[in-house]
């Protein structure tokens, strides 16, 4: 317990040292996507309203996560890219958790990898979607694995896995194909723990519904207005 704090207070201190290097006015660094969120949000913050053009490419969960931190820090960049730090260390923490099921041995290890990692230090720093999308896809991921090696609450647990998968396709659509796709590794899993049918369906069924719930919005509202099943798109169009 005493090494895990220890691990986990230096990847905080160093992810706040490096917003800290970077000077005093980081404002000025900011560019293009960052720029981006960085003023959108601060105009969703002051009108409640955000540009519709931006939508067709991005998806919406971003800037009430920035909106959110922007009223929590008083629009202070700082403050608010060390509260994203503290996201991060969170993460780094679930790898560690993540390790701990599958490779016990070298957690501390990968703990240290991820810590340490240039790049996750780096986009902790920046006002981008990738931090706060990891954040909730890595707790997906430890969910999953939990349904793997757990015969008890599996409803629970993958109602947790879908629902964190969901979430973090509210920030990154680029996750939306895997709500699909992870019903075939699940129903393979399922059936090598002799899961009877009925309860085979419920836990597919269970797993779908709680991803979709968090994307739920956007997907009918691009069904009825769009007459499209992707939820962004890069040409600044519905596909």
């Amino acid at each position: 317990m005493k090494t895990t704090l220890i691990f986990l207070f230096l990847t905080l201190l160093v992810r706040i040292g490096f917003i800290f290097f970077q000077g005093s006015s980081i404002e000025q660094y900011l560019i293009e996507d960052e720029l981006m969120y960085w003023k959108n949000s601060l105009a969703f913050l002051e009108t409640g309203e955000l540009n519709k053009d931006i939508l067709y490419e991005r998806m919406p969960s971003i800037f009430l996560y920035y909106k959110a931190l922007l009223w929590l820090t008083s629009e202070n960049l700082k403050f608010l890219l060390c509260i994203q730090a503290f996201i991060d260390t969170i993460s780094c923490f679930m790898i560690y958790r993540i390790a701990s099921l599958i490779v016990p041995r070298y957690k501390f290890v990968i703990f240290g990898f991820s810590a340490l990692s240039p790049l996750m230090i780096i986009l902790s720093s920046q006002v981008l979607s990738e931090t706060i999308f990891l954040f909730f896809f890595i707790f997906f991921i430890y969910f999953s694995i939990r349904v793997i090696a757990q015969k008890n609450n599996l409803f629970f647990l993958i109602m947790l896995a879908g629902f964190f998968l969901g979430v973090s396709t509210s920030f990154r659509s680029v996750t939306f194909p895997l709500i699909f796709l992870s019903l075939i590794p699940l129903t393979v899993i399922f059936i090598s723990k002799k899961i009877l049918k009925f309860n085979l369906f419920i836990l597919l069924s269970v797993f779908l519904l709680s991803a979709l719930l968090p994307i739920s919005v956007r997907l009918v509202n691009n069904i009825k207005i769009h007459n499209s099943y992707s939820l962004t798109a890069q040409t600044g169009t519905h596909l």
